[in-house]
């Protein structure tokens, strides 16, 4: 048989072995060409510097490439390993004006001067030229400073607030333009998105616009570091006050009644502390739901998973433990969620309220397995959490959820003591000692010794001796679930 002969479905997976290939039967085969083409230019990359500006607008005035792009992947800034040294802080020129200098160079960008250049700003307006456009992503780099600390802010530290504002800002214009809206795009995607909400824009016509046409929204959110003292972070305000209110309020609430989609990361973990009133939600529509570094402390967050269970058909927990037991501060008396005080940060106090979360995931699986009867993906586990290509950790999990399998992990049950260092967040050290996901019997008592000073702290909590009920009920659930598939 010919390779001409051979079915549209199968061209298209030759083109997927790599970009070269499909480059080459592009440029050599009339009947590829087409199919190559979806595979090479469905998603437009453009970096804020002239020379990618022009590669994009190019894509852009050929009729045939401007119809196969479905997906424009935006970042607000370049990697590490391609930022000049000498450029400390990112700005967006109010006049949009470039220094002459540097107007037609094509090397002119955030890696020359800090300022992207007029080419990519006008690219940056006529996204929505992009006819079949259903897709954006933004992706800022991965480190922040909020208000409350940028005085402590390292002195590599680039995309200050201000100039994520700017370009978000831009960006929503672009979609919203007034010749030429982008109105076709349903998905929108921020990787390392500031754990900080400008309530302007969150308040203005533009955002409200691009909300009301999305179905499919992926957050991968960045809190502040601070390598001096780490176990500090944890009472920084912004995240506080970012996942307790402000994600609900302008991001989420907003879209109830439309998403099909949710996927939320963070590079910390969250859903405890911070705290995020998730439950206080309801999605009619939802059929995927992917969580990265959520904490689970009370039965409320398995019913409020188990609320979609009528639409709900892919669910994965990446990195997503049980916090067995937990050290804080003052709590509220009924839901003994974390009390904030009139900063929105923790409340320091001597007195510690110890709390034990007796639910296992072996429950957990087994409410999936008979609440949720459209489950037809399940995902468990502990993904790409390392940096890849130049990216962080998070973001590196966050692009390879999709590849997320079902095992169990060891870290699937975790403490949280808040004051210890450098983390309050204490996983078992035994990870890279035990089959894995398996600690059971003596093990059990030893897991979490090694960062524990029971002086101080008493009795070691014991992890969960439930092995073999977490991997049967996983087991389980599993082979319900591809008993599902074409079903």
């Amino acid at each position: 048989m010919n390779l001409l002969d051979l079915p549209d479905e199968l061209l298209d997976l030759c083109c997927s072995s790599g970009v070269q290939v499909a480059q080459t039967l592009r440029l050599t085969c009339r009947r590829i060409s087409p199919i190559a083409a979806k595979r090479l230019f469905s998603n437009v990359h453009l970096l804020p510097t002239t020379t990618s500006a022009k590669k994009a607008r190019a894509i852009l005035e050929d009729d045939k490439l401007n119809a196969v792009v479905k997906t424009i992947s935006i970042r607000a800034s370049l990697r590490v390993n391609q930022r000049s040294e000498q450029i400390e802080q990112l700005t967006w020129d109010i006049h949009d004006k470039d220094d002459p200098e540097w107007a037609e160079g094509d090397q002119h960008g955030v890696d020359i001067d800090g300022e992207p250049s007029t080419t990519f700003k006008v690219m940056l307006e006529d996204i929505g030229l992009f006819k079949n456009l259903r897709r954006v992503e933004l992706i800022h780099d991965s480190d922040v400073s909020g208000p409350s600390n940028e005085d402590l802010a390292p002195a590599n530290h680039h995309e200050w607030t201000d100039y994520r504002e700017t370009f978000f800002t831009k960006l929503l214009a672009a979609l919203n333009h007034p010749e030429h809206p982008a109105n076709k795009v349903h998905s929108l995607s921020i990787v390392h998105l500031q754990d900080l909400v400008n309530a302007d824009i969150a308040t203005s016509s533009n955002f409200k616009a691009v909300l009301s046409r999305l179905d499919s929204l992926d957050l991968c959110v960045a809190t502040e570091a601070y390598d001096p003292a780490p176990e500090t972070e944890i009472s920084i305000s912004e995240r506080h006050e970012f996942f307790t209110y402000d994600l609900i309020k302008y991001w989420l609430k907003p879209l109830q009644s439309q998403l099909v989609h949710l996927k939320i990361y963070c590079d910390t973990y969250w859903g405890y502390v911070p705290y995020c009133p998730l439950q206080t939600l309801h999605f009619p529509r939802l059929q995927s739901l992917s969580l990265g570094n959520m904490t689970f402390t009370h039965d409320s967050q398995l019913h409020w998973i188990l609320s979609h269970s009528a639409t709900l058909r892919s669910l994965s927990l990446d990195d997503c433990p049980i916090i067995q037991t937990s050290k804080l501060g003052f709590l509220h008396s009924e839901n003994h969620h974390p009390i904030l005080n009139v900063c929105n940060t923790l409340t320091e106090t001597e007195d510690q309220t110890t709390r034990h979360y007796p639910t296992r995931w072996h429950t957990y699986f087994d409410a999936f397995r008979t609440g949720a009867p459209h489950l037809t993906h399940f995902a468990f586990g502990h993904g790409l959490w390392w940096p890849t290509n130049g990216n962080s950790e998070v973001a590196s999990a966050f692009w390879a959820a999709p590849e997320l399998p079902a095992k169990l992990p060891p870290g699937r049950y975790m403490l949280f003591m808040y004051g210890s260092g450098p983390s309050p967040w204490v996983r078992t050290e035994l990870e890279g000692s035990v089959e894995w996901g398996r600690i059971d019997g003596e093990d059990c008592g030893r897991a979490y010794e090694d960062d524990w000073d029971e002086e101080f702290d008493g009795p070691c909590p014991v992890y969960p001796d439930c092995w073999g009920e977490d991997d049967k009920a996983l087991r389980e659930l599993m082979r319900a679930v591809r008993g599902r598939i074409g079903g």
